[in-house]
């Protein structure tokens, strides 16, 4: 499939927060430099304490000097992108096909301002957590479709930094994709 030429002049910024480690980064990151449509800029963003060293190539690593958890660090990396587009990815996630980014931006018609599509949770990825995490995440392995999350979130930049981005303040722990959904509604 032959990107489009619309989807050429536009600039999308992938974020991803890793707090403290890089985990399969470097499969999500080839499998987004696969995409149809490439990204204009990879961000990395960790909140964490320890300072990476080796940061793989083709990518911008920013060091969020506060912790508001996962919203904090797409916050942190939304003010540091210069794409016309955010890409919210996380990083034990891949898109499902080559053709995902290309779709999201087709999708994105004018009277919309985000999209989301299939995302990916390896099996491989799961095995990583612990009892806790592998049961809250039973249902999320394999290929499936669902909306804000963080997991392949296509955003226009400009309404995501005019309604603020994420509420962090509100919305520290939980609840805070059902808040960035409802406001981007609005």
């Amino acid at each position: 499939m032959e990107p489009s030429g619309q989807a050429l002049d536009l600039k999308v910024s992938v974020i991803i927060p890793i707090y403290g480690r890089l985990g399969n980064i470097f499969e999500l990151i080839r499998r987004l430099n696969r995409q149809t449509v490439k990204p204009h800029e990879i961000i990395l963003v960790d909140s964490s304490p320890m300072e990476f060293k080796e940061i793989p190539p083709g990518v911008r690593y920013l060091k969020n000097p506060v912790d508001l958890g996962l919203s904090g660090d797409y916050n942190h990396g939304a003010t540091h992108a210069t794409g016309d587009y955010l890409l919210l990815m996380q990083q034990d996630c891949v898109p499902g096909s080559d053709t995902d980014l290309e779709e999201n931006l087709r999708l994105l018609t004018p009277g919309r301002v985000a999209v989301t599509s299939s995302v990916t949770l390896p099996r491989e990825n799961r095995q990583l957590y612990n009892f806790w995490g592998q049961a809250l995440m039973a249902r999320w392995v394999g290929t499936f479709k669902q909306g804000i999350s963080g997991k392949f979130d296509l955003i226009r930049a400009e309404v995501f930094r005019k309604i603020g981005g994420y509420d962090t303040e509100n919305f520290s722990f939980a609840g805070e994709d059902m808040d960035l959904c409802l406001r981007l509604s609005a």
